[in-house]
Protein backbone atom coordinates (compact mmCIF):
# COMPACT_ATOMS: atom_id res chain seq x y z
CA UNK A 1 0.00 0.00 0.00
CA UNK A 2 1.32 3.22 -1.13
CA UNK A 3 0.64 6.92 0.99
CA UNK A 4 -2.02 7.76 -1.47
CA UNK A 5 -3.67 4.77 -0.48
CA UNK A 6 -3.21 5.55 3.01
CA UNK A 7 -4.61 9.33 2.88
CA UNK A 8 -7.64 7.78 0.96
CA UNK A 9 -8.71 5.34 4.14
CA UNK A 10 -8.09 8.23 6.19
CA UNK A 11 -9.82 10.48 4.25
CA UNK A 12 -6.71 13.25 4.50
CA UNK A 13 -4.30 14.79 2.35
CA UNK A 14 -1.05 12.69 1.54
CA UNK A 15 0.89 15.90 3.35
CA UNK A 16 -1.20 14.88 6.53
CA UNK A 17 -0.06 11.70 6.18
CA UNK A 18 3.68 12.43 5.59
CA UNK A 19 3.72 14.43 8.70
CA UNK A 20 1.96 11.60 11.18
CA UNK A 21 5.38 9.08 9.66
CA UNK A 22 7.01 11.69 10.82
CA UNK A 23 6.00 11.99 13.77
CA UNK A 24 5.97 8.28 14.53
CA UNK A 25 1.88 7.92 14.51
CA UNK A 26 1.83 6.01 11.43
CA UNK A 27 4.62 3.26 11.04
CA UNK A 28 5.59 2.52 7.23
CA UNK A 29 8.67 1.80 5.48
CA UNK A 30 10.63 3.38 2.95
CA UNK A 31 11.78 1.23 -0.01
CA UNK A 32 13.28 3.03 -2.74
CA UNK A 33 11.54 6.68 -2.84
CA UNK A 34 8.00 5.73 -2.09
CA UNK A 35 6.62 5.12 0.91
CA UNK A 36 5.15 1.11 1.77
CA UNK A 37 2.48 0.51 4.32
CA UNK A 38 0.60 -2.75 6.06
CA UNK A 39 -2.95 -1.99 6.23
CA UNK A 40 -3.01 -4.36 9.32
CA UNK A 41 -0.21 -2.35 11.43
CA UNK A 42 -2.33 0.74 10.50
CA UNK A 43 -3.77 2.30 13.75
CA UNK A 44 -7.57 2.55 13.75
CA UNK A 45 -7.44 6.12 14.78
CA UNK A 46 -4.45 8.82 14.68
CA UNK A 47 -4.94 11.80 17.51
CA UNK A 48 -5.37 14.96 16.41
CA UNK A 49 -2.05 17.02 16.12
CA UNK A 50 -3.56 20.49 17.26
CA UNK A 51 -6.92 21.86 18.39
CA UNK A 52 -8.47 22.47 15.09
CA UNK A 53 -7.62 18.90 13.54
CA UNK A 54 -10.08 15.90 14.02
CA UNK A 55 -8.71 12.83 14.51
CA UNK A 56 -8.13 10.59 12.02
CA UNK A 57 -10.19 7.10 11.31
CA UNK A 58 -9.53 4.21 9.67
CA UNK A 59 -12.11 1.71 8.17
CA UNK A 60 -10.72 -1.34 7.00
CA UNK A 61 -13.82 -3.17 6.41
CA UNK A 62 -13.82 -4.77 9.66
CA UNK A 63 -15.64 -2.48 11.53
CA UNK A 64 -19.22 -1.29 11.68
CA UNK A 65 -19.59 1.95 9.61
CA UNK A 66 -19.89 5.21 11.41
CA UNK A 67 -20.03 9.13 10.11
CA UNK A 68 -16.79 9.99 8.48
CA UNK A 69 -15.50 6.64 7.77
CA UNK A 70 -14.03 5.69 4.73
CA UNK A 71 -15.43 2.42 2.86
CA UNK A 72 -12.48 0.27 0.95
CA UNK A 73 -14.70 -1.27 -2.17
CA UNK A 74 -12.99 -4.49 -3.51
CA UNK A 75 -10.73 -3.16 -6.03
CA UNK A 76 -8.88 -0.70 -3.70
CA UNK A 77 -8.81 -3.54 -1.32
CA UNK A 78 -7.08 -5.68 -3.71
CA UNK A 79 -4.78 -3.25 -5.31
CA UNK A 80 -3.95 -2.66 -1.63
CA UNK A 81 -3.33 -6.45 -0.74
CA UNK A 82 -1.35 -6.64 -4.60
CA UNK A 83 1.15 -4.03 -3.79
CA UNK A 84 1.85 -4.99 -0.11
CA UNK A 85 2.56 -8.39 -2.03
CA UNK A 86 5.28 -7.23 -4.43
CA UNK A 87 6.95 -5.02 -1.65
CA UNK A 88 7.09 -8.00 1.04
CA UNK A 89 9.31 -9.41 -2.48
CA UNK A 90 10.93 -6.39 -2.56
CA UNK A 91 12.30 -6.70 0.33
CA UNK A 92 13.13 -10.49 -0.12
CA UNK A 93 14.95 -9.59 -2.95
CA UNK A 94 16.53 -6.72 -0.96
CA UNK A 95 17.84 -9.16 1.65
CA UNK A 96 19.27 -11.58 -0.90
CA UNK A 97 20.85 -8.74 -2.82
CA UNK A 98 23.15 -8.29 0.29
CA UNK A 99 23.25 -11.82 1.37
CA UNK A 100 20.92 -12.36 4.29
CA UNK A 101 18.96 -14.97 1.99
CA UNK A 102 20.49 -18.09 0.23
CA UNK A 103 18.82 -19.82 -2.28
CA UNK A 104 17.69 -23.56 -1.77
CA UNK A 105 19.62 -25.17 -3.73
CA UNK A 106 23.07 -23.55 -2.91
CA UNK A 107 21.97 -24.79 0.61
CA UNK A 108 21.35 -28.18 -0.66
CA UNK A 109 24.88 -27.96 -2.67
CA UNK A 110 26.39 -27.07 0.74
CA UNK A 111 24.57 -29.81 2.87
CA UNK A 112 25.67 -32.45 0.05
CA UNK A 113 29.19 -31.02 0.22
CA UNK A 114 29.35 -31.55 3.98
CA UNK A 115 27.94 -34.98 3.67
CA UNK A 116 30.18 -36.41 1.16
CA UNK A 117 33.41 -34.76 3.04
CA UNK A 118 31.89 -36.58 6.54
CA UNK A 119 31.61 -40.27 4.51
CA UNK A 120 35.10 -40.08 3.23
CA UNK A 121 36.66 -39.31 6.22
CA UNK A 122 34.87 -41.85 8.28
CA UNK A 123 35.34 -44.49 4.80
CA UNK A 124 39.07 -43.84 5.44
CA UNK A 125 39.47 -44.62 8.88
CA UNK A 126 39.95 -48.26 8.35
CA UNK A 127 42.44 -48.32 5.85
CA UNK A 128 44.36 -46.00 7.77
CA UNK A 129 44.10 -48.24 11.30
CA UNK A 130 44.08 -51.97 9.62
CA UNK A 131 47.72 -52.09 10.00
CA UNK A 132 48.50 -50.78 13.20
CA UNK A 133 45.16 -52.50 15.20
CA UNK A 134 45.93 -55.62 12.93
CA UNK A 135 49.50 -55.93 15.38
CA UNK A 136 47.41 -54.74 18.87
CA UNK A 137 46.43 -57.32 21.08
CA UNK A 138 45.03 -54.79 23.84
CA UNK A 139 41.68 -53.89 23.36
CA UNK A 140 42.36 -50.56 25.59
CA UNK A 141 45.12 -49.76 22.80
CA UNK A 142 42.58 -50.58 19.87
CA UNK A 143 40.17 -48.08 21.47
CA UNK A 144 43.01 -45.31 21.82
CA UNK A 145 43.73 -45.75 18.04
CA UNK A 146 40.12 -45.45 17.08
CA UNK A 147 39.34 -42.82 18.88
CA UNK A 148 42.27 -40.68 18.43
CA UNK A 149 41.68 -41.24 14.36
CA UNK A 150 37.76 -40.21 15.12
CA UNK A 151 38.80 -37.05 16.48
CA UNK A 152 41.33 -36.01 14.04
CA UNK A 153 38.26 -36.82 11.27
CA UNK A 154 36.22 -34.40 13.49
CA UNK A 155 38.46 -31.52 14.05
CA UNK A 156 39.25 -31.65 9.68
CA UNK A 157 35.59 -31.76 9.41
CA UNK A 158 34.64 -28.48 12.06
CA UNK A 159 38.44 -27.10 11.35
CA UNK A 160 38.49 -26.78 15.62
CA UNK A 161 40.94 -28.57 17.70
CA UNK A 162 38.82 -31.21 19.76
CA UNK A 163 39.69 -31.41 24.04
CA UNK A 164 41.28 -34.65 25.48
CA UNK A 165 39.25 -37.34 26.69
Amino acid sequence: MKIDDVARLYNCSVAKIRIHLKDGKIPGRKIGRDWVFNLHELPKTIPATDNRATALVLNDGTEPLEAGDVVIDPMTKAKIEKEQAQAALKVIELKKEVGELTSASEVQAAAFKVGRQVRDLILSIPQKLAAEIACETDPHKCELLLARELKEALRVLTGHELGNG
